[in-house]
């Protein structure tokens, strides 16, 4: 077995879990999106939910390209959040993690295709986690002074 081959193996098994994350996100995004006390949370959360949406459809035509079979189907777990707040927090967690994960995919990846695919992913990483943190800032009440 090549390196590459190699590569392309452990790269199918790893874009499975991706797309398990992307669908672990959009169910959270949705139900914080139901919590948002604010319509501008509410619009940015939902903002989320299709790109996550659109990483899970380009995935699953990855996964389709490297074993030549649909992607499979797995449960998701139970949301695990108790308050609004906490539920941004865990996910800017979540976003600050598969930034990294990306990251390293992109560092790692043979070609411009995957470069590029792995890029936009941990650029919208990034972009989720500062959405989050604006949706935390937005729950505080102004200051008047």
């Amino acid at each position: 077995m090549t390196q590459w081959d190699r590569y392309f193996r452990q790269l199918a098994a790893k874009v499975d879990t991706y797309r398990w994350e992307k669908a672990s996100a959009v169910r959270s995004y949705q139900e914080l999106a139901f919590l948002a006390p604010t319509r501008p949370s509410r619009n940015l959360l939902l903002k989320c939910v299709e790109e996550e949406k659109r990483h899970i459809h380009l995935l699953c035509r990855l996964a389709r390209q490297l074993t030549g079979e649909a992607a499979p189907i797995h449960p998701l777990p139970s949301l695990r959040f108790t308050s609004y707040p906490e539920g941004l927090r865990q996910r800017v967690l979540a976003e600050s993690a598969a930034f990294l994960g990306y990251g390293e995919e992109f560092l790692n990846a043979p070609d411009f295709h995957l470069r590029k695919l792995f890029y936009q992913l941990s650029a919208v990483a990034v972009q989720h986690g500062f959405a989050l943190t604006l949706c935390l800032n937005l729950e505080k009440p102004e200051v008047k002074g």
